[in-house]
């Protein structure tokens, strides 16, 4: 670069590029957020799926039980 410079021929061309490192680094963290708190949605529903899922297993064994009977 400092032969360029001395030459008179070096040219600095702003990129008008907003990003920068910081940036960057917010946006991840901002969308890692994000997408964990959508996933905790996502788990709990699929929790509550298992548990009604549980409790009609549970509710067909005591059917099968009073049917036997």
């Amino acid at each position: 670069m400092q032969e360029p410079r001395k030459k008179g021929i070096l040219h600095t061309v702003d990129s008008m590029n907003s990003l920068t490192t910081d940036s960057i680094v917010q946006r991840i963290i901002k969308n890692r957020l994000l997408f964990e708190a959508r996933n905790q949605k996502k788990e709990a529903k699929e929790m509550a799926v298992i548990q009604a899922m549980k409790r009609l297993e549970e509710e067909k064994g005591k059917e099968r039980a009073q049917a036997v009977l």
